[in-house]
C-alpha cells in the first residue's frame, strides 16, 4: 500500500494586479492524507481598471 505525504499549501493569490485574495485560516497550511480541511478563499477587486477588458469571461 502506498503512503500519502501530507500536502502543505504556501500561497494562494490572484495572479491579476487588480484583485486581492484573502485565506482563512492562513497559508502555510498542512494537509495530512485523509484528513479534510475547510479553506475559505476571499477574493476581492481593489482595482477595475487594472483588470483586463472581459475579465469575467471564460475563456
Amino acid at each position: 500500500m502506498r503512503e500519502h505525504t501530507p500536502v502543505t499549501l504556501q500561497h494562494i493569490g490572484a495572479d491579476l494586479p487588480g484583485l486581492a485574495t484573502r485565506t482563512t485560516p492562513a497559508p502555510p497550511l498542512t494537509v495530512k492524507a485523509a484528513e479534510p480541511q475547510h479553506l475559505a478563499v476571499r477574493i476581492s477587486v481593489r482595482d477595475c481598471s487594472a483588470l483586463p477588458h472581459r475579465v469575467n469571461t471564460p475563456t
